[in-house]
């Protein structure tokens, strides 16, 4: 794929919400061991030393864009974060999953399911992606400003962002950045408003129109993925919580 390397491209039409990839870890790092440096850098020798050797082919076949060593760079390239994990899994190691390139507005979203094949990354569609269209995900935070955004991924992943909003005209830049701070600062507004107030209580008008402003900015912008998810959840809090009073 030009300036990118390996990428995966959509050979069919993919309706929203299609599953794309359910795939198990070839490598999965526990909580216990990603609080320190050291203790990272020691488990993740230890599952590298111990993947069976087709494992190891598939793990030394991936991009690494960090300066470390070359087990650990390519860990830190293709890991997934799993922070909800019920089995207390920090990050693990999915090949495939690892070829789909980043995005500002993916148009896929990872998240990790204990239950389903003992445990597996999957990836869904967040919006119809046509044929020959290529499949992307967010790497790193995505409603952090453009800056913000630009400087993680030289650090950890290696490259300058082009995607379709960091590729962008300055003043589309500008105004994109400008969403993302209203949608991030909204959401928090809203999380605390939901935290502090009793769960019979229905939240304030302020806090709902917050929240409707919130998910329009998220169509507006074309993030779709667990942000997007976020507002949706508490709008549907908010509504029962209103309905309920």
């Amino acid at each position: 794929m030009p300036g990118k390397g390996v990428g995966a491209l959509a050979t069919t039409f993919i309706p929203a919400g299609t599953r794309i990839i359910a795939e198990t870890p070839i490598m999965a790092i526990h909580r216990r061991d990603w609080k320190y440096e050291t203790t990272q850098r020691m488990a993740v020798i230890q599952a590298y030393l111990s993947l069976p050797h087709p494992h190891t082919q598939l793990y030394d076949s991936l991009l690494s864009r960090s300066e470390q060593t070359r087990i650990m760079a390519v860990f830190a390239t293709n890991t997934f974060g799993v922070h909800h994990s019920r089995d207390k899994i920090e990050a693990v190691i999915c090949p495939e999953a690892s070829r789909l390139n980043h995005a500002c507005a993916p148009n896929v979203q990872f998240v990790w399911n204990d239950i389903f094949m003992g445990g597996a990354l999957t990836m869904h569609a967040v919006r119809d992606i046509d044929a020959g269209e290529e499949l992307t995900v967010g790497y790193i935070e995505l409603l952090e400003c453009s800056a913000e955004r630009h400087e993680k991924l030289r650090a950890v992943y290696g490259f300058d962002c082009s995607c379709v909003v960091c590729g962008a005209d300055d003043a589309a830049v500008r105004l994109s950045d400008c969403r993302r701070e209203m949608m991030r600062k909204g959401l928090a507004t809203c999380k605390k408003a939901r935290a502090e107030a009793p769960k019979w209580c229905s939240l304030s008008p302020e806090v709902r129109e917050i929240l409707e402003s919130v998910v329009a900015l998220h169509q507006e912008e074309g993030l779709l993925g667990l942000s997007a998810a976020d507002a949706w959840k508490l709008t549907a809090t908010t509504c029962s919580r209103h309905l309920s009073s």
